[in-house]
């Protein structure tokens, strides 16, 4: 990503924290929805690992705010909040609801 958008998104993920990763991470593929549907795995994820030095700050946050995550009413942090993480012996993790 530019150093321009970069730092951008670096600000209000310390603000907002990791809620707003993951909303700019689906703003990038909305951006980007049209590229990367005419792509292989391999040539979207090589697109993904760097994106065009071209790419407009103002029209990443367009996309990254147009993106709602609810479920019944519940935001994402609401969502978050209800789950009840249980690890097991091995390592794996278990979300509860």
């Amino acid at each position: 990503m530019p150093l321009d958008a970069a730092c951008r998104v670096w600000d209000v993920f310390l603000r907002d924290g990791d809620t707003f990763l993951f909303n700019a991470a689906l703003g990038i593929l909305h951006l980007y929805q049209d590229e990367l549907k005419d792509m292989d795995f391999i040539s979207a994820a090589q697109f993904l690992t760097k994106l065009p030095e071209d790419l407009d700050p103002e029209a990443l946050f367009k996309s990254i705010s147009s993106i709602t995550m609810t479920l019944d009413g519940m935001s994402f942090e609401e969502l978050a909040s209800c789950c009840e993480l249980e690890s097991t012996l091995d390592d794996d993790v278990t979300v509860r609801l």
